[in-house]
């Protein structure tokens, strides 16, 4: 069953993430509040300000900037490529990311991967994507790893995936299989 116990140490995140620096800077409550988008930083060669941060500047108060996301990718085979039913991790996914970061979304995906066991493997997967303040990502992520790991080890796992701020982290926390 899925053991949600925290990592060690923040420590121990940055040098399994290299070059992602997981340490907390500020004290920013879990939904932070964006007083007017007109003050949100934009690209220099961006326009600014655009007609729809106007409509939405007046409606401010019901605003909040969730910058950070993580996106937990599962597989549907078991064994590298074997294909299996993976619906309830998926749902055990799902309710976790819910309980962590007060909302989800997922879609179902193909993808094709070169595996060093099986070669070319190709296989449908679930995204599960939650967004969040840097304060949540640095508070849950312990949890999200822990679950991760529990992941490969069920699904018997080469390798695991995961989506932080838009870059793709492949994980080996389990022991490697086959």
């Amino acid at each position: 069953m899925l053991d949600a116990s925290p990592f060690p140490t923040r420590s121990g995140f940055n040098s399994l993430l290299p070059g992602f620096n997981l340490s907390l800077q500020t004290q920013e409550p879990l939904n932070q509040r964006v007083h007017s988008l007109t003050s949100l930083p934009l690209p220099s060669s961006h326009p600014s300000p655009l007609p729809i941060e106007e409509l939405l500047s007046a409606f401010s108060a019901n605003v909040w900037l969730l910058d950070h996301s993580i996106g937990l990718l599962i597989p549907t085979t078991i064994d590298i490529d074997i294909p299996c039913d993976t619906s309830a991790y998926v749902e055990q996914a799902k309710t976790l990311m819910a309980k962590l970061f007060e909302g989800i979304s997922w879609v179902e995906q193909s993808g094709l991967y070169k595996s060093a066991v099986a070669g070319m493997v190709s296989e449908k997967s679930y995204v599960i994507k939650s967004f969040m303040t840097r304060q949540a990502l640095v508070e849950q992520l312990p949890r999200v790893l822990n679950f991760v790991g529990y992941l490969q080890q069920e699904l018997r796992q080469e390798t695991m995936a995961l989506e932080i701020d838009g870059k793709m982290i492949l994980l080996q926390i389990a022991p490697s299989y086959p």
